[in-house]
């Protein structure tokens, strides 16, 4: 229960839970019911961000394309101005404004990649990247609290930009997996609908557990690309075996 989530991962996974669930009400919201959904939380720039993206993600699978987030970051985080300076404390360190609002974003993105392998263009590999590159301060995509910081700063003109080098190792961030052609959605079957019970909801161990050897959790994801490796080289053990000696 969540109880068991809380215990063992200090409440993390319970967070993501009720951001996923707020998403599914949203997308629900649209797809079946309907509605126009206002969303606002009580700044705007923090679970605003996180649910309009994820409930665009659940909706609608340009999003889950390379460009398509891509596009969905850009305007759902920083044109609408979530604080990434004082949230990622990548410029100045106030305790008070830290909070890994981002962080759990991709995380619960990860969630779903795990529940759906095939529906993602990009791989769990381009979300860490992604952040570890956000956090480094080698570019200057995420540098400021809004767009006003960036233009004044002339951040554009004056740094690189993440996008540019993430596209340029796009080989390391493909999913095998994905379904080309599922990135046009005419109707609403390729809507998502994740579940958000406690079993599925899993530790991303390779962002987290990542320099911890003792850490050999594994996703579904993993696992199946274990058992497709080993049928490979059961077959091939087979193929080159000589049955009429």
């Amino acid at each position: 229960g969540s109880s068991g989530i809380n215990a063992e991962y200090g409440g993390w996974l319970s967070h993501a839970k009720v951001v996923l669930n707020t998403a599914k009400f949203i997308a629900h919201a649209v797809s079946v019911e309907g509605y126009s959904v206002l969303i606002h939380c009580s700044d705007g720039w923090d679970r605003t961000a996180q649910t309009s993206s994820l409930s665009q993600i659940l909706l609608d699978p340009y999003y889950r394309s390379l460009n398509g987030f891509q596009v969905l970051i850009e305007k759902e985080w920083l044109a609408f101005g979530h604080k990434f300076v004082d949230r990622c404390s990548l410029l100045c360190r106030n305790p008070d404004e830290i909070s890994p609002i981002f962080l759990q974003f991709l995380d619960c993105v990860f969630q779903l990649q795990n529940q759906f392998p095939t529906h993602f263009e990009f791989n769990e590999n381009y979300l860490i990247e992604l952040y570890d590159m956000l956090t480094s301060g080698k570019f200057g995509t995420f540098l400021g609290n809004n767009e006003k910081d960036r233009k004044r700063q002339r951040l554009s003109e004056r740094t690189f930009s993440i996008w540019g080098y993430l596209w340029e190792n796009i080989n390391k961030f493909i999913n095998p997996y994905f379904e080309h052609g599922a990135e046009i959605n005419t109707d609403n079957s390729q809507v998502l609908h994740p579940s958000t019970e406690d079993r599925d909801l899993l530790l991303w161990t390779k962002m987290y557990c990542r320099y911890d050897l003792c850490c050999e959790a594994k996703t579904a994801l993993d696992i199946d690309v274990e058992t497709s490796n080993e049928l490979k080289e059961v077959t091939e053990k087979l193929s080159e075996a000589d049955f009429g000696n």
